[in-house]
């Protein structure tokens, strides 16, 4: 009995798989560094090709530091939110962590986060000033001709840092305090 029931779940299983890639052109964006890029500023656009598509490379020409990035994009009603993925082209000096958020009105936000450039042993955080860097979008799979809408968000400065570290040190005294019954002051 328990065979059977775990055999139709993995029959289940691949379907539903199946479902989900079923052109096999699954949405998917790689972050990458290098090539011979286009200057954008802390809010970009990107126009996407009629096959849902495209390698777009750029320049770092904000001013500051990128530390992460907001990709905002149409997404695909035909996919389930299991299709699209994310990542950072292999060998290209950039590291970082992406998340998809699928927005109320259908839209698809893609967060690259933590970026850094291993390659760059002075400075290895984020995408410096004036450096390169790509979003590969491969040949389909997104809605076509769409525009995505990019955003640079910089690191907070130092002293935001220093003021929300400061609050939560005060935030866990009190805390300390409650626990072992001393009254606030």
């Amino acid at each position: 009995m328990r065979l059977s029931r775990l055999a139709l779940a993995g029959a289940v299983m691949l379907f539903c798989c199946g479902i989900a890639s079923a052109d096999g052109i699954d949405p998917q964006i790689l972050l990458g560094g290098g090539g011979d890029p286009t200057a954008v500023e802390s809010a970009f656009t990107l126009g996407l090709s009629n096959t849902g598509g495209g390698l777009f490379t750029l320049s770092n020409g904000s001013g500051e530091t990128i530390f992460s990035l907001e990709l905002t994009m149409a997404g695909n009603p035909n996919l389930t939110p299991g299709a699209y993925t994310c990542g950072v082209a292999a060998e290209t000096g950039i590291s970082a962590n992406c998340h998809f958020v699928f927005n109320e009105n259908g839209t698809v936000s893609v967060f690259f986060t933590d970026i850094a450039t291993i390659v760059n042993t002075e400075d290895p955080l984020g995408i410096g000033i004036g450096a390169d860097f790509f979003f590969d979008f491969g040949t389909s799979g997104w809605v076509a001709n769409d525009n995505v809408s990019g955003v640079v968000n910089p690191a907070p400065e130092p002293g935001t840092l220093a003021m929300f570290a400061l609050g939560g040190g005060l935030l866990l005294l009190m805390r300390k305090r409650a626990l072992a019954g001393i009254p606030a002051a």
